[in-house]
């Protein structure tokens, strides 16, 4: 989305070689992006075996947000870690909120219990969410962002009320 929205449209294979994927995978995609009513191919644009996909009026929000979220994580260490199947879910469950292991792992329905736990001690060593040990008895363990973290949720918002619209 960041890619047809900073180049304003851009080939299939100029897509797969971009973002270094597959065609089978980047073919799904378009297909699900398209039938969300994201992106089109471009009606007067070449060849129709090699077509041009665009972004439509819908789109152009979502892949605006998705740009600004690509140029904010530039300067994190890792911030491929970031494009695991759950970090971004993760961090948007946790805005403005402290969540307790359960709580997080209801908010996030299908997600294991192992991969809520590798995702949040991934999350923990990378600086973007903070585990808090609060002194009860039993002890209680609860997660929230860092500041690490809240610099990107505004743009992790507008992605996930774009999608929602």
């Amino acid at each position: 989305m960041a890619i047809l929205f900073e180049t304003k449209g851009s080939k299939f294979i100029s897509l797969v070689n971009r973002l270094e994927i597959s065609k089978d995978t980047l073919s799904r995609t378009l297909k699900t992006l398209i039938k969300r009513g994201f992106v089109k191919k471009n009606p007067g644009y070449g060849h129709p075996l090699r077509p041009e996909y665009i972004l439509t009026s819908k789109g152009y929000e979502l892949g605006r947000a998705c740009s600004l979220f690509l140029k904010s994580i530039k300067t994190f260490n890792n911030p491929q870690l970031l494009f695991n199947k759950w970090s971004l879910p993760i961090l948007y469950s946790l805005n403005d909120k402290h969540l307790q292991f359960n709580q997080l792992k209801s908010d996030l329905h299908t997600i294991t219990a192992s991969s809520l736990s590798l995702s949040l001690k991934n999350l923990i060593e990378n600086g973007f969410i903070q585990r808090i040990i609060k002194d009860d008895f039993p002890p209680v363990i609860e997660y929230s962002l860092t500041h690490k973290s809240n610099s990107i949720q505004n743009t992790i918002i507008e992605i996930v009320s774009t999608l929602n619209n």
